[in-house]
């Protein structure tokens, strides 16, 4: 939690502290003037300010006489369009500026890997990649038209020079990084404290759903003994085959080996806690009255159920004493 928040007020300060520098800006002129008023304002700037000429140079001015320069100045940047030595086409640029691009997003997907890595909040993770996306072709469509590909001759000035091109591309993604950095935060928060009452329901339809197999478990059973109880053949099988468990279970139980090997597993437990434990956890699931109403059940079901669990068979269902 405090790594989002810290990432919050991060990217909201880096979205407006961070910006890069331009000429047009700063010399407070529209990208679409003329090269003498640009010529003129820029000397009467230069002889003002020391800093205004060694960050933009005579031949940066040059290069800007240029409209199709002007307009690679205006979309990919002053760093990208000063720094770029390998810089010809268009594509250059691109490449350019698309490991800071990339490396932001991952940065951010990472983040919110972290922050959606509990199961409670798994269901934010698809949407918080679908935002990353769309903050992703935002920018990539205000750097496509801050380019003009479709007028080679003249520019369009811009109303907003903070919000055109990779500047302003960046200026919104950090943004909203920030506003999704907070929620998550606000998100991860709530769910901590309980809030979030899709959890309990869930774990709640899940013991619902246990309890429905338990009782389904127990009326295969019934099923079958009657099925074998009512056959004349099933029944004579089914009373050899628990005689020949019996013997068995009598021929392991006199082995010198099998004594010794259980004598020494029931010392290692406590086996007045665990009988202590196991009743509490039963009386605890027959006070549950309120399973009875998730699991649609009738009283008379309810009943069935609990007097068919007290009935011993041979088939392995057991009475409570014997739980």
């Amino acid at each position: 939690m405090l790594l989002l928040a810290l990432a919050s007020v991060f990217y909201f300060a880096y979205a407006f502290l961070a910006q890069q520098p331009n000429m047009f800006r700063a010399m407070g002129v529209p990208v679409d003037t003329r090269n003498f008023l640009i010529q003129q304002v820029w000397r009467e700037h230069m002889l003002q300010s020391e800093q205004f000429a060694k960050q933009y140079p005579e031949d940066l001015r040059d290069r800007l006489r240029v409209i199709q320069n002007r307009k690679l100045y205006r979309a990919f940047g002053h760093d990208a369009f000063v720094g770029c030595d390998f810089c010809v086409e268009i594509m250059d640029y691109y490449y350019f500026i698309l490991p800071a691009m990339v490396g932001a997003y991952v940065g951010m997907g990472a983040l919110l890997g972290l922050a959606t890595v509990f199961p409670r909040m798994d269901g934010y993770r698809m949407w918080g990649c679908a935002l990353l996306a769309l903050v992703f072709a935002i920018e990539a469509n205000m750097l496509n038209d801050a380019l003009e590909r479709n007028d080679t001759t003249k520019i369009t000035p811009d109303r907003h020079q903070n919000l055109v091109g990779s500047t302003g591309g960046a200026s919104v993604r950090y943004l909203c990084f920030s506003f999704t950095s907070f929620a998550l935060l606000i998100l991860l928060y709530r769910s901590k404290n309980g809030t979030d009452k899709r959890e309990v329901e869930d774990v709640l339809k899940d013991i619902a759903a246990a309890q429905e197999a338990i009782l389904q478990r127990q009326r295969v059973f019934q099923l079958a003994r009657a099925a074998s109880t009512t056959d004349s053949i099933l029944r004579q099988k089914f009373i050899d085959s628990w005689k020949r468990r019996d013997v068995e279970h009598s021929i392991l139980l006199a082995d010198p080996e099998y004594q010794s090997a259980r004598d020494m597993a029931l010392a290692r437990i406590d086996v007045a806690a665990v009988t202590k434990e196991t009743e509490e956890y039963i009386e605890g699931v027959l006070a549950a009255n309120h399973m009875d109403h998730l699991l649609g059940l009738s009283a008379d079901d309810s009943i069935a159920a609990a007097s068919s669990s007290n009935n011993t068979t041979p088939l392995g269902t057991t009475n409570n004493k014997q739980v």
